[in-house]
């Protein structure tokens, strides 16, 4: 997975079809209309940049399932989420999910709201590793629910996310391991990334 920071860092003859995570950063104050449209202008750009096709020209559609995706000389996989003032989107040849959150100086990690081998492995960390592993588990399921198509209608109790090697976190679904997604973390955002299919 390729993980960019700005358009002008990626060389498009470069792209071997891994998928491709752009975080940006827009206006603090835009109201949720405007970055839902930065989000698309973001996707646009990104997925006229990998395949050559002119923006206008680019038709974005969404399936039956929610998915959204571009068709043109090939059909292209797209999501996106923001939080605050970051936005992170994602494109790939397979169904894709991206999700981002901020990282507050202190937040309370609910541990209501999490599978009990999660919260296990939370409680033995304390401080910013908590709230960073926390937002790894996080986001990793929502991409995941986003890339199976489900979103956040899906249920939180039959599935669960474990760390796995690096920034890796395992999504396991109804007790079978489901997927592997990539995330990353800064001080500002902890951002993850899974394409179905790819383990």
């Amino acid at each position: 997975m390729l993980w960019l920071d700005s358009l002008e860092s990626f060389a498009p003859d470069q792209w071997n079809g891994e998928p491709v995570v752009w975080i940006s950063q827009s206006g603090a104050q835009a109201s949720p209309e405007l970055r839902k449209q930065a989000r698309r202008d973001q996707l646009r750009k990104l997925s006229s940049r990998l395949t050559g096709v002119s923006p206008d020209r680019l038709q974005m559609e969404r399936r039956a399932s929610g998915q959204a995706c571009i068709s043109g000389p090939e059909l292209l996989w797209l999501s996106s989420a923001s939080r605050g003032s970051w936005n992170a989107v994602a494109i790939a040849r397979a169904p894709i999910g991206v999700d981002i959150e901020t990282c507050p100086a202190a937040i309370p990690v609910p541990f209501n709201l999490l599978h009990p081998l999660e919260r296990d492995s939370l409680q033995k960390l304390e401080g910013r590793a908590r709230q960073h592993a926390f937002l790894q588990f996080w986001t990793a399921r929502e991409a995941y629910w986003k890339a199976a198509g489900r979103g956040l209608d899906a249920p939180l109790s039959c599935s669960r996310a474990e760390m796995g090697e690096g920034q890796i976190v395992r999504i396991i679904v109804n007790g079978n391991r489901a997927g592997e997604a990539q995330t990353v973390i800064s001080d500002e955002y902890v951002a993850a990334a899974i394409q179905m299919g790819e383990e």
